[in-house]
Formats: structure tokens, sequence, C-alpha cells
């Protein structure tokens, strides 16, 4: 039997919970210190922040500061460097023309631009939903046309590499681009009279197997059943991918 006296157990429901509060208490209780000693602006994610500083504040200070609050609190830092810095997945960049900060996407140097493959034995869906995220994450966080185009460059290198079409990727930015214009914009989406009356239908989820190109005929079928019989039904189709290679072999031993 052990005895956990510090901290909480990794994958606890309330770990982030009671993480949040020691560095809110801590935040609390230091935050004055940490001003005097130059601290402009300080944003935190559960324990990791993102701090700006005085040019000619001492960070040993600081650090010295946060390390002595608990024993068993250890801070590191980074800073910019060629006025770049990242924040998880984001890039802050500081830009001299401008004179303000620009973001962008931010990848480690152990990305390997890995995708579920264009060929793989799965749903189209999931396959528009990969390339949908990372559009719809570079519309929200790059700050700049250009590091949206850079972006977009990127994006269509990656398919690429997974040997998506350059047509499929270049209509999901497309739609992605101009939804965002239209949220930005803040257009009214204007509902025909077959969008009314799909909205005041019963929503109804089936699950069907996914076998390539006979999955999209089944659907079909099924749409063209239930729009005869039940036209107060609005049927959505989620499509489950086979079982992989591995759940056909045994891989523990049987007592």
């Amino acid at each position: 039997m052990y005895v956990q006296r510090n901290g909480v157990a990794m994958g606890a429901p309330l770990a982030p919970v009671i993480a949040d509060i020691f560095m809110s208490h801590l935040e609390i209780t230091l935050m004055d210190k940490l001003k005097e000693l130059g601290v402009c602006e300080w944003y935190r994610y559960v324990d990791d922040t993102f701090v700006l500083i005085n040019k000619d504040t001492n960070i040993d200070d600081i650090l010295s500061i946060l390390n002595n609050f608990h024993s068993s609190i250890k801070f590191t830092y980074k800073i910019e460097e060629n006025d770049k810095l990242e924040f998880f997945d984001v890039q802050v960049i500081r830009s001299t023309i401008n004179q303000c900060f620009e973001t962008t996407i931010y990848r480690k140097p152990t990305f390997t631009g890995l995708l579920t493959n264009w060929n793989s034995y799965v749903p189209i869906q999931y396959k528009k939903a990969i390339i949908a995220s990372m559009v719809n994450r570079a519309l929200n966080i790059c700050s700049t046309y250009k590091l949206l185009n850079d972006e977009f460059h990127e994006i269509r290198s990656i398919g690429s590499l997974n040997n998506y079409p350059m047509s499929f990727i270049d209509t999901i930015i497309g739609i992605k681009l101009s939804q965002y214009r239209n949220k930005i914009n803040d257009q009214p989406i204007i509902e025909n009279n077959k969008q009314t009356m799909d909205n005041n239908k019963k929503l109804m989820y089936i699950e069907i197997p996914f076998v390539n190109s006979l999955t999209l005929g089944l659907k079909n079928k099924i749409k063209h059943l239930t729009n005869k019989t039940r036209p107060d039904l609005d049927i959505q189709f989620f499509a489950k991918p086979p079982p992989s290679i591995q759940a056909f072999f045994q891989t523990k031993k049987s007592n």
C-alpha cells in the first residue's frame, strides 16, 4: 500500500480542478510581488503561463519567488527566440513592423505530418473532419492573411503527404473560409422552406457498418424509404469503421 502525500493521482477526475485552485491561490498570493519585479501581463492555462515582463526584469528573481511558494512546485521558463515564442499550439510573433503581436500555428519539431491516409478504409466523413479541423484551427489562430495563407499551404502539403487530392482540400478550405467570413460579417443565414420543415422533424441517429460505396447506397435506400413511410423523421447516419486486424488476434494470455 502506498499513501500519496502530495499532489493528486494522475488522471483523477478532480485533478484539473484541484490544480486550478492551487494555481489560483498562488496567483492571488504572489501577484503583487511579481508585478513589483516587472511582470506586466500574466496569462495561464492550468499550469502553463504566458508572461510579459519589462525588458530590464531579472527572470531569476521571478523564478525564485515562484519556486519558493511550495516545496513541490518547480517552475521552468522559456524565453522568446528571434521574436517568437510558443504557447501550446500557438506561436506568438513580435512584429517589429506593425508593433504588435501576431499569432500562427505551432507544430513541434517531432511532428511528422502523419494523418489517416486518403486510401485508408474509413468513412469519407473522417477524412473531411481531419482537414476541416486543421482549417478551423488556422482560421481561429492565424492573425493575419499572410500567416493564414502560409498555414493553408502547410495544410495542403500535409494532405498531399497523405495522398489527399488537392481538389478535396481546396474545397474544404473554400467552404470553411466562406463560413468564417459569414460569421465575422454577422450575416444571417436565410433558411428556405425545406430547411424550416427539417427543423420540425424528429431527429434520429442510425449506425451503419462502413463497407465503402455500399454504405452510401444503403443510406440512400433507407432515406428513400423513410421519406415515404415516416416523413416526420430526420435520419442522420454515422458509419462505423470495421474492426482493426488486431481485434481478430488474442494479445493477452488467458489464465
